[in-house]
C-alpha cells in the first residue's frame, strides 16, 4: 500500500511540474503574440530581427498603416473596426512566405519581415498586398474603408537596427491606389537577392516568392 501511494505521489508531482513547465511556456508564446489579431507583436518581431543579425542574414521590410479605423469604430462600430484590423493581417499572411514574420507594432502600425529578401521582391509583395486589401474592402460588412498606405526598404540587419529599418520603411510608404508608383529604400548597397533565392529553391515555397 506504501508503495503505490509513493507512486501515486510521484505521479502527481511529476503532473504538477509538467503543468507548470507548460504554463510557462505558453505564458512565454503569449507574450509574443498581439492577443486581437494572432499576429507577432513588436517584441517578437524584435526577437526575429536579431535571430537575422546573428546568422548574417539581411532582410527587407514593409511596413504597413491602417488610417481610419478610429473613424469606422466610432461611426460603424467595434466590429467592424476590429473586422478591418483582423483583415489587414489576413491579407499580409496571404501576401507572405513561411520564412516572413508579420506582427503588430501598434493600434494602426503592421510590419512584415522578409528575410533575405531584395527590394524587388519587397515592393512584389506590396503587390500582392494591395490585391488582397481590395478584396478585404470588398467583403467588410456596411462598406467599412480604411486608407492603407505601406512603405518598403531594403538592407536591414547586421548594424542597422529595427528601428531604423522602421524609420526607413515609414520614410518610403505610400498609399496603396491603382496605378501609383511603388519606391522603395535601400539602406545598404549589399544586396542578398541570390541568397534569398537559393533559399526559397531549397523549400517547396521558392517557386511561389520568384513568380
Amino acid at each position: 500500500v506504501a508503495w503505490l501511494a509513493w507512486i501515486a505521489t510521484a505521479a502527481l508531482i511529476t503532473a504538477k511540474r509538467n503543468s507548470a513547465v507548460n504554463a510557462e511556456m505558453n505564458a512565454r508564446a503569449l507574450s509574443l503574440v498581439d492577443q486581437s489579431t494572432g499576429a507577432a507583436n513588436r517584441r517578437a518581431l524584435e526577437q526575429y530581427a536579431d535571430q537575422l543579425a546573428l546568422s548574417g542574414a539581411e532582410y527587407s521590410m514593409v511596413l504597413v498603416r491602417v488610417s481610419g479605423v478610429e473613424a469606422i469604430n466610432q461611426t460603424q462600430g467595434h466590429f467592424v473596426g476590429d473586422q478591418m484590423v483582423r483583415g489587414v493581417v489576413e491579407a499580409m499572411r496571404e501576401s507572405s512566405l513561411e520564412v516572413d514574420q508579420v506582427g503588430r507594432l501598434s493600434v494602426d502600425e503592421f510590419a512584415v519581415i522578409l528575410p533575405l529578401c531584395d527590394l524587388g521582391g519587397a515592393e512584389r509583395w506590396r503587390t500582392r498586398f494591395r490585391e488582397r486589401v481590395e478584396i478585404l474592402h470588398a467583403r467588410i460588412e456596411h462598406g467599412g474603408r480604411a486608407a492603407i498606405r505601406a512603405g518598403c526598404v531594403q538592407g536591414c540587419g547586421g548594424e542597422v537596427s529595427l528601428s531604423e529599418c522602421l524609420a526607413g520603411a515609414d520614410a518610403a510608404m505610400i498609399e496603396l491606389t491603382e496605378g501609383e508608383a511603388t519606391p522603395g529604400l535601400r539602406l545598404s548597397s549589399d544586396q542578398r537577392a541570390a541568397e534569398r533565392r537559393a533559399l526559397m529553391e531549397e523549400s517547396h515555397l521558392g517557386q511561389k516568392r520568384l513568380s
